[in-house]
């Protein structure tokens, strides 16, 4: 998963996976009215919700979702919605 900003702050948030075929990707723009912690709350929801699929289709049961920002991940470890 990654987060990028280009210089006017426009966000886009990917994910990128291995399979027996090749490497496939998924990627998306937020534009440029979002923090970078809700752009990395959005990469997690992505690969979140391709993520299942995935494992089953590659016959995998485990995968991990990595992130360097601390607010994200208090963020997803709350009760709150």
């Amino acid at each position: 998963m990654f987060v990028g900003a280009k210089k006017d702050v426009s966000f886009g948030v990917g994910a990128a996976w291995k399979e027996s075929n090749g490497w496939k990707t998924k990627a998306a723009s937020l534009g440029k009215f979002v923090t970078e912690s809700e752009a990395v709350l959005s990469a997690i929801d992505m690969v979140a919700k391709v993520l299942l699929p995935i494992l089953s289709r590659t016959n995998q049961q485990r995968a991990e979702i990595l992130t360097r920002s601390k607010l994200a991940l208090i963020e997803v470890q709350s009760t709150r919605q």
